[in-house]
């Protein structure tokens, strides 16, 4: 951290008249949450204050508790750690969370602002307008409505199942991604497009998302 607001200084001094975002993401996830504050709230960094052009923004994890459906999950997958798992529990203490947070101190809380979700039909927008970078989907009008119609249905199911912030169009970008490089990689092994149907390179994105 030291380091990284070091660099940020520096870059404030090229330009003292234009203002330097710093962007915090997931600030609510480390022990260290008090050097946090200290930059957001009192703007200093160890007692040195910082420019004045230094405009600091974050982002933070919100602490939920993990849905009971989902809660089995806990015990899937490798073992943690016994010290990880002590650890975790000093930190958060027993409640199973949706998310590794930290609470967050009283004075950060005056600057913090929840911005709600997308309502369904403007996500469904811009599910539809990413969609448009799947390469040959958009051609073949059917395929792009079951396409844009399962994804809704697949976030809504995490949603239900998970929690509300457990998907985001994210998870649709990692769609696209998957999906190009299923049909790259497909088109490339049999040297054709015309074999590559387009529900194969669908079920094989969308298993991996």
């Amino acid at each position: 951290m030291n380091s990284f607001i070091a660099k940020a200084n520096e870059c404030s001094k090229i330009n003292s008249n234009k203002r330097l975002w710093v962007f915090l993401d997931e600030f609510n996830t480390t022990p260290s949450i008090g050097l946090f504050k200290e930059i957001t709230c009192e703007r200093t960094l160890l007692g040195e204050p910082l420019p004045k052009n230094l405009v600091i923004l974050g982002a933070c994890n919100p602490q939920r508790r993990k849905n009971p459906k989902a809660t089995f999950d806990n015990d899937i997958g490798i073992k943690k750690d016994r010290y990880e798992t002590q650890r975790l529990a000093h930190i958060v203490g027993s409640i199973s969370l949706l998310y590794t947070v930290v609470s967050i101190p009283e004075t950060m809380l005056e600057y913090v602002c929840d911005y709600g979700y997308l309502d369904p039909e403007t996500e469904t927008k811009y599910v539809r307008a990413m969609l448009h970078s799947c390469e040959k989907l958009k051609s073949d009008s059917s395929w792009f409505e079951k396409t844009a119609v399962l994804i809704k249905i697949s976030q809504q199911f995490f949603r239900e199942y998970e929690d509300a912030s457990s998907v985001s169009l994210r998870d649709v970008a990692r769609f696209c991604r998957l999906y190009n490089w299923f049909l790259k990689s497909i088109c490339t092994r049999e040297l054709t497009y015309s074999i590559v149907p387009l529900w194969l390179l669908f079920h094989s994105a969308i298993s991996f998302v």
